[in-house]
């Protein structure tokens, strides 16, 4: 389970990242959100204040396109592959 940990009186958001659905966007000047103070993805710390770790443990979904359609079985597939 991913976890984020936050102080809700201080939590504000200062995203001025231009492009926020463009991956990868470390191209693009860009800020965390203040009040954040941990973000766990797959047990793994990745956010530390305004820090990033450098871990990348999570996966990038991406959208099918239009007639393209994906079994249960090939799904689980590639999730085993990548365990190994």
């Amino acid at each position: 389970a991913d976890v984020v940990v936050f102080d809700l009186e201080r939590i504000h958001d200062r995203a001025t990242n231009l492009y926020p659905h463009t991956y990868p966007f470390e191209n693009y000047p860009h800020r965390y959100p203040e009040g954040i103070d941990y973000v766990f993805v797959n047990g793994t710390l990745v956010v530390e204040g305004e820090r990033h770790t450098g871990a990348l443990p999570g996966k990038v979904l991406r959208l099918l396109t239009e007639g393209q359609k994906r079994e249960p079985a090939e799904i689980m597939q590639e999730a085993e592959r990548e365990l190994v």
